[in-house]
């Protein structure tokens, strides 16, 4: 689309680690898009395929697409640093990322700009579809599917409350402004759970708006960390330690919910101990909070 120099530039930050098989889909969903103004920059995180050729060869024939392509292939930092990276070098008034093997829907960029509607407003989400590594359509709401979460109907403070005890958001839906996440410190680097840790310091100065519009397709496919019992702990121990870190700058319900998860972390030491007994009580402690969560959402409308 021809640019527009009086639209904001959005960046859009491309992390990439042996997807191969699905770079060029996503990258050919970001020059789809309906918006003018578009800084696109990509990282290969060390990729042992052919992910960085493809990247190299695409953006040789589709450059003219964008206001600024950048992309560079660098050793394996892990996603988090590269993520952190990809932030201090762009350039754009607003940021959004995409995984490599995630897509963009065409009007992506435009729908969720539009839901920038006042100063405060730091992020913006969608929805996604839920796809697997066949482009099969799974779900029409991934985060419904995955997560249970409902947001229509939804704004302002019940969209935080939503995203603070029922956490859902999935890869590439969401917009933010560069300077919310500047403000709030940039990528935290020592977390799995970027996005969360990014959510529990942007809600303290900025809010988080939802549009009820697909703006994404979300891919899950076979390549899980791990299929071992302490495997499958390394997610909900980060988010856990997470919590426990953040709980201080919390009140009131907010802060109770946060420090239960000192009780999750206690129990999943005890399991990467060898104590796989805990996880009777890991597994009802996290049902139990699950079911006060909803009971709490519900009735505080």
């Amino acid at each position: 689309m021809k640019s527009q120099k009086n639209q904001p530039l959005v960046s859009i930050l491309v992390p990439c680690y042996n997807h191969q098989k699905y770079i060029k889909t996503c990258l050919e969903s970001l020059k789809n898009q309906d918006y003018g103004r578009i800084e696109l920059i990509i990282i290969d995180d060390g990729s042992t395929d052919s992910s960085y050729e493809i990247i190299k060869t695409w953006s040789i024939n589709n450059k003219n697409y964008f206001e600024n392509l950048s992309h560079k292939k660098t050793i394996n930092n892990g996603i988090t640093k590269t993520l952190s990276t990809l932030v201090n070098e762009s350039n754009g008034e607003y940021i959004a990322f995409c995984a490599s093997d995630d897509k963009l829907d065409k009007a992506s960029i435009t729908s969720r700009l539009k839901g920038f509607t006042s100063d405060n407003t730091a992020a913006v989400f969608g929805k996604a579809k839920l796809i697997n590594g066949e482009d099969k359509i799974l779900s029409d709401d991934a985060a419904k599917k995955l997560y249970g979460a409902n947001f229509k109907n939804k704004s302002g403070e019940q969209v935080v409350k939503e995203l603070f005890f029922r956490w859902s958001l999935v890869g590439p839906v969401t917009m933010y402004r560069r300077s919310a996440i500047m403000k709030a410190g940039g990528i935290d680097t020592r977390y799995i759970a970027e996005d969360r840790s990014l959510f529990l310091r942007i809600i303290k100065q900025g809010d988080y708006s939802y549009i009820d519009e697909h703006v994404a397709e979300y891919r899950i496919h076979n390549k899980s960390i791990t299929r071992n019992i302490s495997g499958r702990l390394i997610i909900p121990k980060d988010i856990a330690t997470l919590h426990v870190e953040q709980q201080f700058k919390f009140t009131g319900i907010r802060h109770l919910h946060l420090k239960s998860n000192r009780i999750d972390l206690t129990l999943m030491c005890k399991i990467e101990n060898g104590n796989y007994l805990c996880l009777i009580p890991l597994l009802l402690f996290r049902v139990t909070r699950k079911l006060l969560v909803a009971l709490y959402l519900k009735t505080s409308k």
